[in-house]
Formats: C-alpha cells, sequence, structure tokens
C-alpha cells in the first residue's frame, strides 16, 4: 500500500485544510521533487501543483501520459490554469491574468480556454470592482437577446458586489426584461432585490409578492423571501 504524508490525509479526510497544513506542505515539497511518483502526483492532483515543478510537469506531459493516463494529465493542467487565475485574481493583477490566459491558451482545448477565460475575466472585474467593464462584458455575452438565466447570474452579482446606482439600474432592466419573458420565482426574486436595494422600495415590494406566489404555485422554498418581505414591509 502507498504511504501518504499525514497532511495529504488529514485534509482528504476533511479534518484540516491546505491552509492549516501549508508548512508541511511547503516542507514536503522541498525534499520531493519527483513528479511521476504515484504519490507525489496523487498530491498534486488533489491540492496543487507547486509553483517550482509546473514547468516540469508542463515539459513532461508525454512521458506522464503514457505513465498514468491523458484524462489525468489533463485535469492537472488544468487545474494549473486554474490556480494561475484565481492567484491573479486575488492578487488583482493584471499582467498575472495575462499569463494564465496565456497558458491556458498553449496548453487547453480551445474549448476549455474560451471557457476559462469568460468564467475569470467576470471574477477578475468583479474583484477589481470594474463595472462599467462588467456590464460590456455581460452585454457581450448576451450577444443582443440574454437568458433570464444568464441575466439572473449577471444581475445578481451586481445585487451582491456592487452599490453603484447606474449599474444597479443596468440590472434592473436586465431582469426586467427576464420576467417579462419568464415570470419564475428566482428571476422575480432577484428584480424584487435589486429594485429595494436602489430605492425603488415599493416596486421591490411589489414583485416580491409576485415571486412567492409564483414559487409557492411551484413549490418552491420561498421562507428567505417571505423573511425580506416582512422586513421590508415594516
Amino acid at each position: 500500500d502507498l504511504e501518504f504524508p499525514s497532511f495529504y490525509k488529514k485534509i482528504v479526510l476533511k479534518k484540516s485544510t491546505i491552509k492549516a497544513e501549508q508548512l508541511a506542505i511547503d516542507e514536503y515539497w522541498k525534499k520531493n521533487k519527483t513528479i511521476d511518483d504515484e504519490i507525489n502526483f496523487a498530491i498534486m492532483s488533489y491540492l496543487y501543483v507547486p509553483d517550482h515543478l509546473i514547468e516540469q510537469v508542463v515539459l513532461s506531459k508525454q512521458e506522464l501520459n503514457d505513465k498514468f493516463s491523458k484524462p489525468d494529465i489533463d485535469f492537472l493542467i488544468s487545474k494549473i490554469a486554474r490556480n494561475k487565475f484565481k492567484k491573479a485574481i486575488e492578487q488583482k493583477n493584471d499582467n498575472a491574468f495575462q499569463k494564465a490566459r496565456q497558458f491556458t491558451q498553449l496548453h487547453l482545448s480551445d474549448e476549455i480556454a474560451s471557457e476559462y477565460e469568460k468564467d475569470y475575466t467576470k471574477d477578475m472585474l468583479v474583484a477589481k470592482g470594474d463595472w462599467n467593464e462588467f456590464v460590456e462584458f455581460a452585454q457581450r455575452e448576451f450577444a443582443g437577446d440574454p437568458s433570464s438565466g444568464m441575466a439572473n447570474n449577471f444581475s445578481w452579482i451586481i445585487f451582491e458586489k456592487c452599490t453603484d446606482h447606474v449599474i444597479l439600474m443596468k440590472a434592473i432592466e436586465w431582469m426586467e426584461n427576464a420576467v417579462s419573458k419568464q415570470p419564475e420565482y428566482a428571476y422575480l426574486d432577484t428584480y424584487a432585490q435589486l429594485l429595494y436595494k436602489a430605492e425603488d422600495k415599493q416596486k421591490g415590494i411589489e414583485i416580491m409578492k409576485k415571486a412567492i406566489d409564483a414559487g409557492r404555485k411551484n413549490n418552491d422554498d420561498v421562507k428567505e423571501s417571505e423573511k425580506l418581505l416582512k422586513q421590508w414591509s415594516k
């Protein structure tokens, strides 16, 4: 049987976290630099690939394919790409973000690269608070007429993260269009909360009542919306 280090077993068993075990992880990789070892490969796949081993993994891609499997290696490369994007976003570093994009385009399929770029561009704009560019990005994604689900996703991010009234009004516009096509509970709830946050409180209350009615008819869980409506109506 393979004998994994204690930090790995604790993290896998949910008894600890990467953050809590970071010193032990760093010490481990100082002593273990072999990427084609089965234990080391499993640790990299489950946790992350240390920065100083990324180039070695990429250059050894074919050898790793031969020893393990192509899906395993593709997963590892995609994990490296995701971590590069996440670090760039955490640091709000445009240069690091561009390098993550280049890595993804070079080492992953066009389809996955495009998907990652869209998802992480959205996250980067939110992290930087660049709401004007966020709206422009959303409208490019909408390509004219957004689906209600897509409009709801972008609008909910704005509701949770943004206080700019102009941007809130843009999200309200998207959701007004969405609920005109699909007056479903989730979309009406988002629309109502945006209205209330934008200080159109009376209309927010009216739309929330419609959301709750729609949710009840569809057997949705409307408890949180009912709590909000009660608070708003005081």
